[in-house]
């Protein structure tokens, strides 16, 4: 790390003269860090805009008062993928086609436009030129502060390059997610691509040391040739899927049952008689005589389809009823994780897609990674589900009181199998010693305590307690039980009318609780997301 220390001595000037002085040093300790305007980045982290208020002066990338034509500077059509998130380009110098001031510009930073949807906390993007890492400074993500709003960039300065060296120079790039599994690790998630350009698409700027070139240069991505014309009177089959894919570590396993597979028809067929096809519906297209299949973790179902319509009813057939089916997906997805993702799917993905093989061909999918239980920073212990053999269940129900006016709201717990029970530096992992819940201190008054049902031996009540002031903490504290007395016991949160614990619990979904388990040592906290079954 160095430090740049700048005395300056000033005669006395006037207003004008002393701005124009001033503004000279910035753009001269910008240009030492290799940037054109103020930083909001952490080296290689994605990390949001420090002001989220893009003002939109320039709507175009790369978002700055600079040349974007005629550059000498360009990546090759192709992008070579290493896999593990590792993508190499390949610079390319143009200098006979090239015209204008910029063709004798040097190459001192590469602009990437993403999407802004990659800008997670915690992700990250490193670089290499030609096998060599770009340290100091490195490659960041960031929200361009005069670009539009939901804009994001990489920004990969550094690179020290002129016409000579850039000729065929490799720039590699490697994204990581952050411990979440959160942030883009594929082209096809990570680049901005424009309308007409194929998936996977990234447009890249080119700017100079003195940031008034910056030519714009971009991939050909992934193109798919164009679907095949329909055949007359051709059969074929349109079928749309849910999937489920568990978390690597899966407490609460939850499957597809017949109930499930029974509601996700229904819906799908709601969708095909509501979902408009030129002038009629989706439905009149396809057979309702649909035959699905469900299994534990996918749900299929397919339709027969017909070509038996002319092309003037429907320019394009196979775009129209592409188009059509898609539609169908997010109520699809919706019906699978809720509208907001259920705690049965915490840390679950879900995937739904529809797609089409014969007469006509498309394939489109949506996706959700539910992360239900992170909506709360954890304390200064290990929140890892499945380091302990105890689990909150997905839902917590109500029941009378002993006294007059009060609600007991039970979470049941159960055992993890011994053989799930992932590796950890717990100790005292025997016994749960405490419950933890994120809950308004403001009610405090209604909470009246707890209620102890182990699943051996009496019950027993204890007094409730606050953490700190301000930490919305709720403690049932010295429950000391053991694995016998966990699995299948219920621990009861005892509210007064008419408060509910809907009301108490503090979370991003009104009707689910955050609850963490701790063992006997307290250094272990695997925390549940936990909603009200009416």
């Amino acid at each position: 790390m160095f430090v740049i220390r700048l005395r300056l001595y000033f005669p006395i000037l006037t207003r004008s003269q002393m701005a124009r002085l001033v503004t000279t040093h910035v753009v001269y300790m910008a240009l030492l860090l290799g940037t054109c305007w103020p930083l909001s980045t952490v080296n290689g982290q994605a990390v949001l805009s420090m002001d989220s208020r893009q003002s939109g002066k320039f709507p175009l990338f790369p978002y700055a008062n600079c040349i974007r034509d005629g550059g000498v500077y360009g990546l090759a059509p192709s992008v070579s993928d290493l896999g593990g998130g590792k993508y190499c380009f390949t610079i390319i110098v143009d200098d006979q086609s090239c015209t204008g001031s910029c063709c004798s510009s040097d190459l001192n930073k590469i602009m990437l436009n993403v999407a802004n949807s990659c800008l997670v906390s915690g992700a990250s993007v490193s670089a290499t030129l030609d096998g060599v890492p770009l340290v100091r400074p490195s490659p960041s993500f960031d929200a361009p502060a005069d670009g539009p709003s939901g804009s994001g960039i990489i920004r990969i300065p550094g690179l020290a390059l002129n016409k000579t060296t850039a000729q065929g120079a490799e720039l590699c790039i490697t994204l990581k997610a952050n411990n979440a599994g959160q942030g883009c690790t594929k082209l096809e998630q990570l680049c901005a691509s424009p309308a007409s350009s194929c998936t996977g698409s990234c447009s890249a700027a080119f700017f100079d040391t003195t940031c008034k070139c910056c030519p714009v240069s971009t991939t050909t991505g992934n193109c798919t040739p164009p679907p095949p014309k329909p055949a007359a009177n051709c059969t074929g089959l349109v079928c749309f899927t849910a999937e489920l894919t568990p978390p690597d570590v899966d407490v609460r396993p939850y499957r597809f049952d017949a109930a499930v597979c029974d509601k996700l028809t229904d819906v799908l067929m709601t969708q095909l008689e509501n979902t408009e096809l030129g002038t009629s519906t989706l439905s009149s297209f396809l057979s309702l005589e649909l035959d699905a299949r469900c299994s534990e973790t996918l749900y299929s179902i397919c339709a027969n389809f017909t070509t038996d319509y002319k092309e003037a009813f429907v320019e394009n057939i196979t775009t129209a009823l592409a188009a059509a089916a898609e539609k169908v997906l997010n109520p699809l997805l919706e019906e699978v994780s809720g509208t907001v993702c259920e705690p049965e799917l915490d840390r679950y993905k879900v995937v739904v897609s529809t797609f089409s093989e014969k007469c006509v061909t498309f394939d489109n999918a949506t996706s959700i990674t539910c992360f239900v239980s992170n909506d709360k920073p954890p304390c200064l212990c290990n929140s890892t589900q499945g380091i302990l053999p105890f689990v909150i269940s997905a839902r917590y129900y109500a029941q009378p009181g002993s006294r007059p006016s009060t609600t007991e709201y039970c979470f049941n717990i159960s055992n993890l199998p011994q053989g799930k029970v992932v590796p950890s530096n717990c100790a005292g992992i025997a016994t749960i010693n405490k419950l933890e819940f994120y809950a308004d201190e403001g009610l405090r008054t209604y909470i009246r305590g707890f209620t102890l049902y182990p699943a051996t031996g009496s019950s027993a009540k204890i007094s409730a307690i606050w953490g700190s002031k301000y930490t919305d903490t709720l403690k049932a504290t010295n429950i000391n039980w053991t694995a016998e007395q966990a699995n299948g016991g219920r621990i009861c949160a005892v509210l007064q009318n008419p408060v509910t614990m809907m009301d108490l619990c503090i979370g991003e979904i009104s009707d689910n609780c955050l609850v963490a388990i701790y063992n006997g040592n307290r250094d272990c906290c695997p925390t549940f997301a936990t909603g009200f079954a009416p």
